[in-house]
């Protein structure tokens, strides 16, 4: 039975999973995969998505609207062409409800919990980020967008605007505006947002 459901998964996939090969973003979105495995198991929201990498990566892309949102992304970034062959494929498998991605450099990992309603227009995102959702990142008075350092974390309703950066291991709370630099490893909360508690910047795993 077992095997006969991975089967099921592998054929339902099937063209996203070519899409996904044929772009030449295979690579990055296999990364961004094995972190999105990590942060849901660890939450006990799927399970089972570890049978294999290729299984893993099928039962993302069909299950989670977030995860086909960032794979057309990747897609896309590979040219027009491909662009316009992700959004053909997401007339059948719809991306997430205005999950809005728009940056020149993602780095690997990029995991959005829920994602609706969140419009992310910056100019730099590191490795390992985590958008919550209803999160506005974008273009300030000053035109310029903000760079997000590696493992960065953005809550639910933050807004970060402008030429700003938002340091390495840093967290935005739930509903803060950020106008200025954040300082790497701070946690910054309020409108405008300002630094409550300044913490390690190590690498942190999920």
């Amino acid at each position: 039975m077992k095997t006969v459901l991975r089967l099921g998964v592998l054929v339902m996939a099937s063209p996203l999973l070519l899409l996904v090969r044929r772009s030449g973003a295979r690579e990055i979105v296999v990364q961004d995969a094995a972190v999105w495995e990590r942060r849901l198991e660890a939450g006990r929201i799927i399970t089972g998505a570890r049978d294999g990498e290729l299984v893993g990566l099928a039962y993302l892309l069909l299950r989670l609207r977030e995860f086909r949102s960032l794979a057309y992304y990747r897609v896309g970034r590979r040219g027009r062409g491909w662009q316009a062959a992700a959004w053909v494929l997401a007339r059948i498998y719809p991306s997430q409800l205005a999950l809005y991605i728009d940056c020149p450099d993602v780095g690997p990992g990029l995991f959005f919990e829920h994602g609706f309603s969140t419009v992310v227009n910056a100019e730099r995102i590191g490795r390992d980020c985590w958008i919550n959702q209803q999160v506005t990142i974008g273009y300030g008075a000053d035109r310029r967008r903000p760079v997000l350092g590696d493992g960065v974390g953005i809550r639910a309703g933050a807004i970060v605007i402008g030429g700003v950066t938002v340091g390495a291991h840093s967290h935005v709370g739930a509903g803060a505006v950020v106008t200025r630099d954040v300082p790497p490893g701070a946690h910054v909360a309020g409108v405008p947002a300002r630094v409550l508690r300044q913490g390690d910047t190590r690498q942190r795993r999920g």
